[in-house]
């Protein structure tokens, strides 16, 4: 299965099935870093109309595939959000 985005996650287990959550996806294309409010699937075979999301660890090894619904692009500001930058770690809330 193709991916267009990864991100890296430090602790994927925090994060639900369904969930919003907000996360730096960069595109493996050109690599340019979009901060974004997203819903999760954690089976991407199971959503074949959403965005597929290579999830990588903290040393950049790919886990999975997720599939993403992007539900909202944030502001450029938000590049600098340390909460959503690599490795950032779902903190609950969004």
């Amino acid at each position: 299965m193709e991916y267009r985005y990864d991100t890296y996650v430090r602790f994927p287990e925090r994060i639900e099935d369904g969930q919003e959550v907000r996360m730096l996806l960069r595109d493996v294309n050109d690599y340019r870093h979009l901060p974004v409010r997203v819903r999760v699937y954690k089976r991407a075979e199971a959503h074949p109309d959403k965005e597929k999301v290579a999830v990588r660890t903290p040393l950049g090894i790919v886990r999975g595939l997720w599939a993403v619904e992007v539900l909202e692009q944030l502001g450029e500001e938000e590049l600098l959000n340390t909460e959503l930058h690599l490795c950032a770690e779902f903190k609950g809330g969004i």
